[in-house]
């Protein structure tokens, strides 16, 4: 993993930023609901003959030795000739079927972001909050972990109906090349529930540039300064396509 930066950041819509305004907070969602369609699930392609060997008891393993290394080797090497569309469509069915285990809180290293003030900030009338030391908190009690985004052109790969964890954790930290611009830290969760932070926890709060005369923001965002929280208006920098600040 990368070095981390001293502060990590989250981008808010309007209504997301009255709520960590009035009591901060982080929100972890289902990664079933994460932008791109292809995130965290793996992809699938042809098995070689010395990965159906190593897969082959791995899959009778996981369904209890009911069946024969053999025919889960049969199984794997048939798998070839089944349509790409076919395994796709087989995988998220079952996924649909299954409780969620794993929820996601989007972060950044990026607080300037004229794209993500956009998406994500609801067209700069939201925030962008950052934090520090509370993150590493949060993993000690939540049981969550940090993860640095890589990002790629090709999907990490697992044959079909086969659980590799160690495939699994690099699609969780794997998205398309596409998003690079976002350069992503993610934390990482078993549980949708809500981390409340401190108001000390909370480094720096940026109010997005179409909200710098909204007191409904710049009044509670005004008031974490107390708490040593520095505040920013976002405009935008007049000679290069990022947003720049200034102290509130």
């Amino acid at each position: 993993m990368p070095e981390r930066p001293t502060i990590l950041y989250k981008y808010l819509d309007l209504e997301g930023a009255r709520a960590f305004l009035a009591k901060p907070q982080l929100q972890f969602k289902d990664f079933r609901r994460l932008d791109d369609l292809m995130e965290i699930l793996p992809g699938h392609r042809k098995l070689s003959e010395e990965e159906i060997a190593i897969y082959a008891p791995l899959k009778a393993q996981q369904v209890g030795n009911k069946i024969s290394v053999e025919k889960c080797a049969h199984f794997l090497r048939s798998l070839s000739g089944v349509g790409g569309e076919y395994l796709e469509n087989g995988m998220r069915e079952l996924l649909s079927d299954q409780s969620p285990a794993l929820f996601i809180c989007s972060m950044t290293e990026r607080w300037d972001s004229g794209a993500m003030w956009g998406l994500y900030a609801e067209h700069h009338k939201g925030i962008v909050f950052g934090l520090s030391t509370a993150i590493d908190r949060v993993c000690q009690l939540n049981r969550a972990y940090l993860a640095d985004v890589k990002y790629s052109e090709v999907r990490p790969q697992m044959p079909f109906s086969v659980i590799d964890r160690r495939v699994i954790k690099e699609s969780i930290r794997t998205k398309s090349i596409d998003w690079s611009y976002q350069k992503e830290w993610r934390l990482v969760s078993d549980s949708d529930a809500n981390e409340w932070l401190n108001a000390a926890d909370v480094a720096e709060v940026i109010i997005g540039y179409e909200s710098r005369n909204n007191v409904e923001l710049t009044g509670p965002a005004t008031a974490l300064k107390k708490n040593g929280t520095q505040v920013f208006v976002a405009y935008p920098d007049p000679q290069i396509h990022r947003m720049a600040r200034r102290m509130l």
